[in-house]
This record gives structure tokens, sequence and C-alpha cells, in this order.
């Protein structure tokens, strides 16, 4: 159903899901690659929902947590300067961590 009854239906959910999206999105994205990560999407938010948490603001915060470190990297960048090739790989790495 759509709504499970119990956290833990929804955690199996979640794993469930979980390993759709590692097999679907082994190789190039898809269609079903793409309805794979919605449905984990989908039982991300049931779990907020079940532990009394409103996706909509758990994401805002998480955003504004992310958008203040970018800042944080920004500013160090920009004191650091780019003296060398080698320093705005560094600063690339240092960015793509941000998004893991």
């Amino acid at each position: 159903g759509f709504d499970p009854r119990s956290i833990e239906e929804i955690w199996l959910r979640i794993d469930a899901a979980v390993l759709v999206c590692r097999r679907t999105l082994k190789d190039e994205p898809s269609q079903t690659g793409w309805s794979a990560v919605g449905d984990l999407l989908w039982a991300l938010v049931a779990l907020g929902r079940a532990a009394g948490i409103e996706p909509h603001t758990a994401l805002s915060e998480s955003l504004k947590r992310f958008e203040e470190s970018f800042r944080i990297l920004e500013g160090d960048i920009r004191r650091e300067g780019h003296k060398s090739d080698s320093g705005g790989i560094a600063a690339r790495d240092r960015i793509a961590q941000l998004f893991e």
C-alpha cells in the first residue's frame, strides 16, 4: 500500500528501492532508472512522515547546510587563489566532496 503501517515496513521498502536503483543505474540512466530513483525518494518521504518529520522542511534544512558549506569553500578558494593548475584541481575535488 501507499502508507506502510510501521517504520520497519518503510525500511524494508527503502532497502528494496536501493537494490532496484543499484541494478538499474549500473549502466546509463534510463526511464527505468528514473522510476527507481523516484520510488526510493517516495520511500524516504514516507520514512520522514512516519517519524514526524516534514520532508520538505528536512530537505530545506539540508540545502541550507549545503549552501553554507559551499559559501565557506568559495571563500577558502578566493583566499587561496589559483596559483597553479593543481590548485584548480584541488578546488574542484573539494567542490565534488560537497556533493558526496
